[in-house]
């Protein structure tokens, strides 16, 4: 069986290349005109659009957020503006507060603060500040603004210390023996407290207007995304195009990664540790089983991507059937066995508790079934096809050997579980 599907495997990745390679020598695609690509990003950014709550919740923290920031600079800052110029630095769109992003920024602020107060102060201390702030500046500018264009870990610091080094910089230099550190010591003070104060506005703003915590919008993408996992195996099922709800699943794995990170360091309230380990584990399982689906509803198709006489092959074998009710009910206990153990705050583990008196997680026990019943419903062709893609055997031999292959990407989301609970 497993030659079966290597020789369909072979055929058809065969054919992509030569088809590929057919196109590229005798119909290279072109990209879009700057003229198409204007068009398409005006009518992406025009038109009137309904109110969400995302975006009046948006709307509500912000603005009492900058209210608050503007209040403490006129009233109790001496209508300094730090507080409030930082306060719109840090407006963003996260549906929840995040408590690393919260202390990364308080760093990133204080750093931007030092920075620039020591370069102004050390430039100005030379007696030809003039000459040479412009130069400091531009070579402290530069770097940190390619910084800020990076995704590592210190694009937040980067991002800050370009948005911060004009309030400190650019301004006339004093006498030199007024420029030394200690004499900018209470402004640089002043700067830290204003601004950290504007973080930390904003951060209770976002505690009161969120949606939910970073461990709920984590848990329910994980869930949107094992269910259209199994929407696209029912699509599989009845010769449908599992794609659209494939794309569903890669959004839902990539969200719920994304969210896992802040759950990580969310305040859990006396409840057990996030389980980061297991979100992953389990996230990767759900690519792996993405994969599987795609290479199924390859080989039913076949090279015209046509998969009805597939499916009509299969309605006759019952015990594939049977094969194929097993994979689902396994697919939805470890969905149902993943959410509750995301979701388990306090108390004992109790969602592995039906699958203690089962073995073989990782084997389809009525495959042996479902072949004899297969056997039954095609024979051997006389001639061979010109193409392995449209033989039959073939085809249903990969079929059952990536669905064999999908049961054990299942059962790796319940040893996640045992492993990591």
């Amino acid at each position: 069986m497993s030659e079966s599907a290597f020789a369909f495997a072979l055929s058809s990745f065969s054919r992509h290349i030569v088809e590929y390679s057919v196109m590229l020598r005798t119909n290279k695609p072109t990209g879009a005109t700057w003229m198409e690509a204007f068009e398409e990003t005006v009518k992406a950014h025009t038109g009137v659009q309904t109110p969400t709550l995302e975006g009046a919740r948006f709307i509500a923290r912000y603005m009492i957020g900058l209210m608050l920031c503007f209040l403490f600079s006129m009233y109790w800052d001496n209508f300094s503006p730090a507080c409030a110029i930082t306060g719109v630095f840090l407006l963003n769109d996260r549906p929840s507060p995040d408590i690393k992003g919260s202390l990364d920024l308080m760093l990133a602020i204080v750093v931007g603060s030092v920075v620039g107060t020591l370069l102004f102060s050390w430039s100005c201390r030379t007696g030809h500040g003039d000459a040479a702030l412009p130069v400091v500046f531009f070579c402290l500018l530069f770097p940190s603004t390619w910084v800020a264009h990076s995704r590592s870990s210190f694009s937040t610091i980067g991002f800050f210390v370009a948005a911060l080094a004009p309030f400190s910089m650019v301004k006339d230099c004093p006498a030199p023996e007024l420029a030394s550190s200690s004499q900018n010591a209470v402004g640089l003070w002043g700067g830290i407290r204003a601004r950290s104060i504007a973080m930390f506005i904003l951060t209770i703003c976002e505690f009161v207007f969120m949606e939910k915590k970073h461990s709920k919008f984590a848990t329910d993408y994980y869930d949107n995304a094992t269910n259209a996992i199994q929407t696209a195996f029912n699509s599989l099922w009845t010769g449908a195009d599992p794609k659209p709800a494939l794309d569903d699943a890669s959004k839902g794995t990539s969200s719920a990664i994304s969210f896992g990170a802040g759950a990580k360091v969310e305040p859990r309230l006396g409840g057990c540790e996030w389980k980061t380990e297991f979100l992953q584990s389990s996230c990767d399982a759900i690519s792996h089983l993405r994969v599987d689906v795609l290479m199924l509803y390859r080989g039913m198709g076949g090279v015209d991507g046509n998969s009805d006489n597939i499916t009509a092959l299969l309605k006759k074998a019952s015990a594939f059937g049977l094969m194929q009710e097993e994979f689902d009910k396994m697919l939805q206990a470890a969905r149902v066995m993943a959410i509750g153990v995301l979701s388990h705050t306090n108390g004992e583990h109790t969602q592995l508790a039906a699958f203690e008196c089962m073995s073989n997680l990782d084997k389809l026990s009525e495959m042996d079934q479902a072949i004899e019943g297969l056997n039954a419903c095609v024979k051997f062709p006389d001639n061979a096809p010109e193409t392995m893609e449209n033989d039959p055997i073939c085809q249903l031999a990969l079929m059952i050997t990536m669905l064999e292959l999908a049961k054990t990407h299942v059962a790796e989301i319940i040893y996640a579980g045992m492993k990591h609970i």
